[in-house]
């Protein structure tokens, strides 16, 4: 009854996460914002992630709770958070979700080379490095040896190959050792 001065009502509460609702090999940190016609200080929010369902049993502490990638070990996909508050009046509400992706693995890289002479002298010569990963990706090289370096930004994918072209003839490679690395990242930051 309103004129009692006693609170029924249940606590409305909303979580978000930074600009992008996914999960990514740094993990997450989700906040927690809660509404309530009672003192929210002491109103308690559970919480459960899972790509089934589940019952919010583990309670956030501080309006958060950080997500990491050890939580879900191998498994990727879109999961749900599915969350609660509950008052200082022990006003429940009902259970909410929300959708989040889990993408913590890495792109796998693969890596094939070839030396090919440019003509039949055996003193001009071309490298060439093929570069492909399982989903798309931003890539850099670095080719570093004797009086020389190189580096380059690319895009690659399952559909998309990338070929870097190292040789002596138009870029002066010298002989000698040369390192080369190779650096991707996903759309996820992974």
């Amino acid at each position: 009854d309103e004129g009692d001065g006693i609170d029924n009502s249940p606590p409305n509460t909303t979580i978000y996460m930074g600009s992008e609702p996914y999960l990514n090999s740094e993990g997450q940190t989700i906040y927690i914002n809660i509404l309530d016609n009672s003192d929210i200080s002491e109103a308690k929010t559970f919480y459960c992630v899972s790509n089934k369902t589940c019952c919010p049993t583990i309670e956030a502490e501080n309006n958060q709770f950080f997500l990491s990638k050890t939580d879900f070990g191998e498994v990727e996909g879109i999961f749900n958070i599915y969350y609660y508050s509950i008052d200082s009046n022990n006003n429940v509400e009902e259970i909410k979700s929300r959708q989040i992706y889990i993408n913590t693995k890495p792109p796998e890289i693969s890596i094939k080379y070839h030396v090919a002479n440019l003509t039949d002298s055996e003193f001009t010569s071309k490298l060439l490095i093929n570069i492909s990963t399982n989903k798309n990706s931003y890539c850099t090289d670095q080719l570093i040896g004797p009086y020389y370096s190189s580096s380059q930004w690319f895009d690659v994918g399952p559909n998309k190959t990338f070929e870097a072209e190292f040789d002596n003839s138009g870029i002066g490679l010298s002989d000698g050792s040369y390192t080369y690395t190779l650096s991707c990242t996903d759309i996820y930051s992974n």
